[in-house]
C-alpha cells in the first residue's frame, strides 16, 4: 500500500522512460537526416543534449526529496538513541 502513502515515487521512472524515447528518436532522425543534411544531423544531437536540461532539473527535485527524507530518517533514528 505504499503506493497511497506516496514513499516510492513512479514519476522519476517514467520521467526516465520518456527521456530515453526521446533521445532514441532523436538519434534515429540524426541517422535519418545525416545523409542528407549535415546541418539537420547536428541540430537533432545537439537537440538530444540540450533536452536533457529541463528533465535534469525535475529529477533533481525528485532527489532532493530523497536525500532530505534520509537525513531526516537518520535524525530520527539518532533522536531515539
Amino acid at each position: 500500500m505504499d503506493f497511497f502513502k506516496f514513499d516510492q515515487l513512479i514519476t522519476p521512472k517514467i520521467l526516465s522512460i520518456i527521456y530515453l524515447l526521446l533521445v532514441i528518436f532523436c538519434i534515429v532522425m540524426a541517422v535519418k537526416t545525416g545523409g542528407t543534411n549535415g546541418i539537420q544531423m547536428i541540430c537533432w544531437i545537439i537537440a538530444a543534449i540540450v533536452m536533457r536540461i529541463p528533465f535534469e532539473f525535475v529529477m533533481v527535485t525528485f532527489k532532493n526529496n530523497e536525500y532530505l527524507r534520509r537525513i531526516c530518517e537518520e535524525m530520527e533514528e539518532k533522536k531515539a538513541e
